[in-house]
């Protein structure tokens, strides 16, 4: 089969092999036959061209698995019908870019590796699993550098792609993500991708034996969803959790605001009803109004659901100082406390136009299509994005999107260290049922819960809410109540 010599075909497969669980988590094994192979490649190729390009690629194609969640944005209703033919070529332009971005990742990689088989294959082997990581990291920062714009800054913030989260799915394996969350388990990945191209040289027995403790390793991956049990402390809280069905199609459209406003307040009567410690919105449900003082808004909020004592959790659209930024505010009833912090991580394409997207489609003859994105997509990060100075009674809050970010977790209990568990408002109405994203979101949560020792619960609009523990499983909470587009949630946590 002389075809499949062929680089181009070969680091395309390789790239595929490694990506593929990011597309059904059940396949995460394979990624490790992908890591082998890929290393295998990396031995065979001397010649700093082709170990440049094959990496680069491999890693482009493992990164495009990774972000082919992009497509479910299909078909986006709220564009004008005049710009329907130019939804294909966005969204293949945003996908294709975000692999090729990603994909720098592997440069990095080969350089290392380059670099350092001039000083022997001890150090060749040895700097392989940091290269792997370092690769990872490079790649979102270059990532953020080409999606700069009015909302976006340079960070290593996107983890899509991250080969640390394929070892989610193995108990033992995933117990490693205590260490350093997913940069732990990339490292962990190399390692065994490493140790795996290693008995390739050894004797039939080792070779036996590596293959008998990778099918424990895949055998035992298979688990039943986590049961959730009340916690057996007398000091308990509840958590109401709203979750809400509002397509961005039902939010655009102005003829929908009051029965939107109708059906959160239909939800928020039933989620005050049990009578819980906080009630958490999905992100910008927009029970209150932002743009009002918070202390008018506690006011309200007490006087139209009476003498409760809950903490709400609410999140919606505010202009200050001449900028368009995400606020979630969280009102304390019980003690009257108010507080208010800002998105600090934003989604290029969804929630701000990248500046070099601007001048692309500008350049042939979209400008039109720019301007109505301008008015539309025009968020940035707000300058109140420290919630440090919540009270110890307060969730933090880790908006949608920021979930991608490894550290995100981990900034907000530096911030916040005393918070009881962090509140996750997220939305997902721009996606028609991302099952991809969605097991992709489960594990960055899962491994910043269990990197942490936090508690995470969700809120979604579009989106099953869920409950990430601290030892990193996750569920989905009961229903105690429902109607048309919402349903309250209730979570049980220790106090």
């Amino acid at each position: 089969m002389t075809w499949f010599k062929n680089t181009f075909i070969q680091t395309t497969v390789i790239g595929l092999l490694l990506g593929v669980g990011f597309l059904w988590s059940s396949f995460w094994w394979v990624s490790l036959l992908g890591g082998v192979w890929f290393v295998s490649f990396v031995q065979q190729h001397k010649n700093i061209v082709p170990l440049f390009l094959g990496s680069w690629w491999v890693w482009t194609v493992k990164s495009a698995c990774a972000a082919w969640v992009t497509w479910s944005v299909y078909p986006i209703e709220w564009l004008p019908v005049e710009f329907g033919n130019v939804q294909f070529l966005s969204i293949g332009l945003y996908w294709s870019t975000i692999a090729i971005w990603l994909g720098c990742g592997g440069l990095f990689f080969a350089f290392v590796i380059y670099v350092a088989r001039r000083f022997g294959k001890l150090y060749e082997l040895w700097l392989l699993p940091l290269a792997w990581v370092f690769g990872e990291v490079l790649g979102s920062l270059v990532f953020s550098i080409f999606f700069i714009g009015p909302g976006g800054g340079v960070n290593a913030a996107y983890s899509f792609g991250y080969a640390g989260y394929h070892l989610v799915e193995q108990p033992f394996l995933f117990l490693f993500a205590s260490v350093a969350g997913v940069y732990a388990l990339s490292f962990l990945f190399a390692l065994l991708v490493l140790a795996g191209y290693s008995t390739l040289n050894l004797a039939p027995r080792w070779k036996l034996l590596f293959g008998v403790i990778s099918v424990l390793l895949v055998v035992t991956s298979w688990r039943e969803d986590y049961i959730y049990q009340t916690p057996d402390s007398a000091d308990t809280k509840v958590v109401a959790v709203v979750e809400t069905d509002f397509s961005s199609q039902f939010t655009r459209d102005k003829n929908n605001a009051l029965r939107r406003q109708s059906v959160i307040r239909a939800a928020t009567e039933a989620a005050f009803e049990i009578e819980p410690d906080y009630i958490i919105f999905p992100e910008d449900s927009r029970l209150l109004d932002q743009s009002r003082s918070t202390r008018v808004n506690l006011r309200e909020l007490k006087q139209q659901y009476g003498n409760n004592k809950s903490l709400v959790v609410d999140s919606g659209r505010v202009v200050e100082n001449d900028k368009v930024v995400l606020q979630a505010a969280l009102y304390d009833s019980n003690t009257n406390g108010v507080a208010v912090a800002q998105k600090r991580y934003l989604v290029p394409q969804g929630e701000y136009m990248p500046t070099v997207y601007r001048w692309l489609y500008s350049a042939i003859g979209y400008g039109d299509l720019v301007s109505f994105l301008d008015d539309r997509l025009s968020y940035q990060v707000g300058d109140k994005i420290s919630q440090s100075d919540f009270t110890e009674v307060m969730p933090a809050v880790l908006f949608c999107f920021e979930s991608t970010d490894p550290r995100g977790v981990r900034t907000l209990m530096n911030e916040h260290p005393e918070a009881p568990f962090v509140a996750h408002p997220i939305s997902h109405a721009w996606f028609h049922q991302p099952e991809s994203l969605w097991q992709q979101f489960d594990a960055m949560l899962r491994t910043q819960a269990r990197w942490n020792d936090a508690l995470i619960i969700s809120a979604g609009n579009m989106v099953p809410s869920k409950v990430y523990t601290k030892t990193g499983s996750v569920y989905v909470p009961e229903i105690v109540a429902e109607g048309e587009l919402w349903r309250v949630r209730r979570v049980v946590i220790e106090g």
